[in-house]
């Protein structure tokens, strides 16, 4: 399957969208104007913004969104959290589901529900989604008791196969049956011949002897989906020192001392960052102390022996006493594991100054070096103002993130928090939460992702003038902001 396209009966030309120009008046005129912040003067080039969370009648939804979308490689497919009940014919449910808009076909679909095409749409909360690049694949969380044969309400990790309408139960235990405790945060992606999801879990019993799992903790894991006969692969544990993934382990000091969560898979399936406050996952000698604070990691899954690094480092080579992880949340990670985007409220990078402020980092792993991200596009420190939530093109080249910081342009004067973009090689920043003819959002925006291919970024915004289509729900929305040159 390439990516992108889905192997079902999709018309070449688009159904139930709706015309974004009105006339050819308007089209020229957008030609000539074009519609991005240049990351210089603030002129605009062609891109568009569109409303994500509408039905495929165009319809807004008439409750709020919430948390991240997730996009295909290309922004064609977004998956999304809505409360609303209006965006398919089939919710009558006032519980948060997954939905995914197709923004070529002018489409939404309803996730959250059990097998077929027709199945028990979720009868509890669904959180969390994240869509495969092609857009076949979408993994998300959910307390429902009707989406599987188990009814007791617990957060279960779900896979829905949107070519073949079956929604798969993840989170099952060491027997194949449910796992003992809540599970959530899943990543994926897509190998050959199966689909790999990293997630955080509380359960106990996930893995199979001779491993163990008992430091009482939340950890990470994953575990292999096999697509052709629909089962599942037994489950890995990711959050332990360099070493002990598959060998024999009867002794808890191996495994992380607390909570790990937050992971995020790269693309070829050998890497997973995750937050963790357990010491020694970078020193085994500090076990058992605890960070008072998470500290970003990175598991190398497929070696022969599992390593276990960490990533929020100030700069340099990790060395025990004297260049210790920081704080870091948040992470992100590129296709090929080498690349990890993150947040700290610590100093690090090249310039290593007080600013009072959280900022954006990222790490090259292969190099051994972390930069600061959220400069100005004159590269000064960005002070006294909170940078976070950064996503990551799969490249490495182009990170998101959100900032109430209003120096980047002149023309920043909505005074609320905005989406920037922040592209390495050009070494700018440019505002992406704006509307298609470049007025500024009239309202805070959050919670930015970014296309694998780094074209498209869709976001929550309470702005009412971000799209064409009249904003009256009062209520926040997802967007999409593309193709961004």
């Amino acid at each position: 399957m390439q990516e992108e396209t889905l192997s079902m009966q999709l018309l070449a030309i688009p159904m139930n969208s709706k015309t974004f120009f009105q006339s050819a008046g308007a089209i020229l005129f957008l030609c000539f104007l074009g519609c991005r912040e240049n990351i210089n003067d603030d002129s605009i080039t062609f891109t568009t913004t569109v409303t994500l969370s509408v039905s495929s009648e165009g319809i807004l939804g008439d409750n709020s969104v919430e948390g991240l979308a997730s996009l295909s490689s290309t922004g064609r497919f977004t998956a999304f959290t809505s409360q609303a009940d209006n965006l398919v014919a089939e919710n009558f449910s006032s519980y948060t589901q997954i939905f995914v808009r197709d923004t070529l076909l002018g489409t939404t679909e309803l996730i959250s529900k059990a097998t077929s095409a027709n199945g028990s749409i979720s009868n509890r909360n669904c959180t969390s989604p994240n869509i495969s690049t092609d857009g076949r694949w979408v993994a998300f969380v959910s307390e429902a008791t009707n989406l599987s044969e188990y009814t007791t309400e617990r957060k279960r990790i779900y896979l829905r196969d949107r070519l073949l309408n079956n929604t798969h139960m993840i989170t099952r235990n060491k027997n194949s049956a449910d796992a003992n405790d809540n599970s959530e945060a899943p990543s994926l992606c897509t190998l050959p011949g199966k689909v790999r999801i990293a997630f955080a879990s509380d359960a106990s019993d996930l893995l199979s002897f001779p491993v163990f799992d008992n430091n009482s903790t939340k950890d990470i894991f994953y575990r292999d989906f096999i697509i052709s006969s629909e089962t599942l692969n037994g489950t890995e544990i990711v959050s332990r020192i360099t070493g002990t993934s598959t060998a024999p382990n009867d002794d808890w000091q191996t495994s992380s001392t607390s909570t790990s969560e937050n992971p995020a898979i790269s693309n070829d399936g050998n890497y997973i960052a995750f937050e963790s406050t357990s010491k020694n996952l970078a020193d085994t000698t500090l076990f058992p102390n605890l960070y008072t604070t998470s500290r970003i990691f990175r598991r190398e899954i497929t070696a022969v022996s599992p390593k276990t690094v960490p990533i929020s480092l100030q700069d340099g080579a990790f060395v025990s006493g004297s260049n210790d992880p920081l704080e870091g949340l948040n992470p992100c990670i590129s296709a090929n594991g080498m690349i990890i985007a993150f947040q700290s409220a610590d100093e690090m990078g090249e310039f290593q100054l007080p600013d009072n402020g959280i900022d954006i980092y990222i790490r090259d792993v292969s190099a051994e070096q972390t930069h600061t991200i959220s400069l100005t596009n004159t590269g000064a420190v960005i002070k006294a103002e909170d940078c976070i939530n950064p996503a990551l093109s799969h490249d490495g080249n182009r990170v998101t993130f959100e900032t109430t910081y209003s120096g980047f342009f002149n023309t920043d004067q909505n005074g609320v928090s905005d989406i920037f973009l922040h592209d390495r090689t050009e070494g700018k920043s440019s505002r992406v939460s704006i509307a298609t003819y470049g007025q500024e959002a009239s309202g805070s925006s959050t919670y930015a992702t970014i296309s694998p291919n780094g074209d498209h970024v869709a976001f929550q915004s309470v702005a009412t003038n971000l799209s064409a289509e009249a904003d009256y729900n009062g209520v926040s929305d997802f967007f999409q902001r593309g193709a961004i040159e």
